[in-house]
């Protein structure tokens, strides 16, 4: 298969498990550059009968047989990403894994101090703004307890292996197992025995961006050459990025000390989501989804912020979840997303009465992309010699787009089960220092609220000296004001249904 290494195996060690794919080489090269850190995906467990929380043993304890049971279902958890530092990073079974490695207990806030979204908003950056481990598999679950029936658990992994979906994955083995097995309190009284696990050695799933899976034909593989050399009449040059669409800064990286990430938090309750769905599946504005309408408000509240006169349109990037277009089952763990990215004109958002234009058009084009394996320019990577110098080529550069909206969908679990259920889940992404100027992540709970992140690079919108405490808060400021917005949209569609 494409993705066997011509050398024999033993030559990396009885724990080879595959080479990284493409896309997998350029997630990993683009970590151990320092360009992007951990991504998180949390979930706000409430449990019927109380749990230790206070001791951070006994928390650890009670967790770990279902961290086990993810473990064992998931063999990217068992895996640990070696050659990071050349351009063909490989992938190696961990036999013994020590979860005192792999898990964290934050300290309890006071709750004078703050509410629990408040207190999750504080801990994310925190947790973004971590490297990935080396040497072991790289993720962590970092815990942070409310009181002895409400606790945080987030799930702050490698982007390199796994892409957002995997977070709802995890979570979803996590919580299956809690609900089905009692925690251990650690009775045999040895916590390091317990908490040192050895695996079953098992070989990953193959990788998402193969060549049978992402075909590309010749004239899609020549376009990028040809756009340089032959003027755009001839049609070779995408053009969607002209000097009118705002992309922040230039690409930039200072120094490991300085690469932060911002981020501004909001959701929407369980009351509102729904009648917005309604809405979205009524005649008002028939046709569109909940990510197509996300774009429409977030472009929107955008455009109202940043001057007419110099930003005339946005590069709207959308994350796609590419498991169901090439047969990959819905819960298997892996880096299996693909992209689509669009102009969105100033001019089309309006003023007046609102004809939802963009939610509409959004949502067709990502439903056909969604579906379309063909010409993918993910495909594209496999012909790209040196992941390395051309991610390094980037700093300097233009961005490629205005912002991308990642939404994970509904997180899915048996209401029906007694003695724990999940009451809110949390997405963001990491400062990405060659990505988007600006991440928007959704997720929600089926019959719950839905939350979004928004993260971005501090320094990269370009609203002063990057890196500098005004920047940061100026920043802040305007960010806080787009979020502040799309919530008011979501309201405003609420009542009117």
């Amino acid at each position: 298969m494409w993705w066997s290494r011509s050398t024999p195996v033993h030559e990396y060690g009885d724990n080879y498990l595959r080479a990284a794919s493409p896309n997998e080489c350029r997630c990993i090269i683009r970590e151990e550059l320092d360009f992007y850190r951990t991504i998180v995906v949390g979930g706000l467990y409430e449990f019927e009968f109380s749990h230790p929380t206070k001791d951070s043993t006994s928390i650890v304890h009670t967790f770990a047989p279902a961290i086990k049971k993810c473990i064992d279902s998931h063999p990217h958890l068992s895996t640990i990403i070696s050659g990071a530092d050349t351009n063909s990073p490989y992938f190696e079974s961990c036999p013994r894994l020590d979860l005192a490695n792999h898990v964290e207990i934050r300290p309890q806030p006071r709750k004078t101090d703050q509410d629990e979204e408040e207190a999750i908003a504080r801990l994310l950056p925190d947790i973004l703004d971590m490297k990935p481990a080396q040497g072991i598999p790289p993720w962590k679950v970092i815990i942070l307890p409310f009181d002895d029936c409400r606790v945080f658990v987030a799930f702050a992994y490698s982007h390199g292996p796994l892409d957002g979906m995997s977070g709802m994955i995890f979570h979803q083995t996590f919580l299956d197992s809690i609900q089905r097995e009692p925690g251990d309190t650690g009775r045999d009284g040895n916590e390091k025995e317990t908490l040192v696990y050895s695996p079953t050695f098992r070989q990953l799933p193959p990788p998402f961006d193969t060549k049978k899976n992402l075909p590309i034909s010749w004239s899609f593989l020549l376009s990028p050459l040809l756009s340089v050399y032959l003027p755009p009449s001839f049609g070779f040059r995408a053009n969607i990025i002209t000097p009118t669409t705002w992309l922040g800064s230039s690409i930039f990286y200072d120094d490991p000390d300085k690469l932060k990430t911002g981020l501004e938090m909001f959701s929407v309750d369980s009351t509102t989501l729904k009648k917005v769905l309604e809405a979205c599946r009524g005649t008002k504005i028939g046709g569109a989804k909940m990510t197509g309408l996300l774009h429409e408000l977030i472009s929107e509240a955008m455009f109202k912020l940043l001057p007419s006169t110099k930003y005339e349109n946005l590069a709207a990037q959308t994350t796609i979840n590419m498991r169901g277009a090439v047969g990959i089952p819905a819960d298997e763990m892996g880096l299996c997303a693909g992209g689509d990215t669009e102009i969105i004109d100033r001019q089309s958002i309006g003023t007046g009465t609102r004809s939802w234009t963009v939610a509409r058009s959004m949502t067709t084009k990502l439903a056909a992309v969604s579906q379309k394996t063909k010409d993918q320019s993910l495909g594209l990577l496999r012909y790209l010699n040196d992941v390395r110098s051309w991610t390094l080529s980037k700093i300097g550069e233009k961005r490629d787009c205005s912002y991308e909206l990642s939404n994970l969908m509904s997180f899915r679990s048996n209401r029906n089960s007694s003695g724990v259920q999940i009451q809110k889940m949390v997405f963001a992404q990491p400062a990405s220092v060659s990505g988007p100027t600006l991440f928007f992540n959704a997720v929600s709970v089926d019959g719950g609220p839905m939350t979004v992140t928004a993260t971005w690079q501090i320094g990269a919108l370009d609203l002063g000296t990057h890196q500098s405490q005004s920047q940061s808060g100026n920043e802040s400021e305007f960010v806080k004001a787009i979020c502040r917005r799309v919530q008011e949209g979501l309201v405003r569609i609420a009542e009117d249904e």
